[in-house]
């Protein structure tokens, strides 16, 4: 299974029926990711910010007002789910070498814990790989 993303719909193609069907349609779609097979987030952009910047030009949004929004999408019932940030401001950090290899050793054992739930959820053997761009079940 894959999902394309064209203008402002994100379609799911199944690969071994090479069936195409489109799961979301927004004018406002920024960009996507899928999450399963049932559930993709999305990026909204916010027409409120759009409306704002038009009238006036400010770039550098001295008000704050959300460019986009993020929702989780369930695509068996259409039904959107904001994403509420927690996160405060972005910086630009650099961080020491063992603060990584700490937050290695804890993905570690948060796959581990995942994995561990599944197998016991589903009783079938599973394994999370990484990968750049997160995880994925193999």
């Amino acid at each position: 299974m894959a999902y394309i993303m064209k203008k402002d719909t994100i379609y799911r193609l199944y690969i071994p029926t090479r069936q195409l069907e489109p799961v979301f349609t927004d004018s406002a779609l920024e960009r996507f990711y899928p999450i399963s097979n049932l559930k993709i987030g999305v990026y909204l952009t916010n027409p409120e910010w759009t409306r704002y910047l038009e009238e006036t030009g400010d770039t550098e949004n001295e008000h704050g007002i959300p460019g986009k929004f993020e929702y989780i999408v369930d695509l068996a019932t259409g039904e959107k789910t904001e994403v509420i940030e927690t996160w405060g401001e972005e910086i630009d950090a650099t961080f020491p070498i063992q603060d990584f290899h700490m937050a290695a050793i804890l993905l570690e054992h948060i796959l581990q814990k995942m994995e561990s739930l599944a197998m016991r959820q589903t009783g079938k053997n599973v394994t999370l790989l990484e990968s750049a761009h997160g995880m994925r079940i193999a």
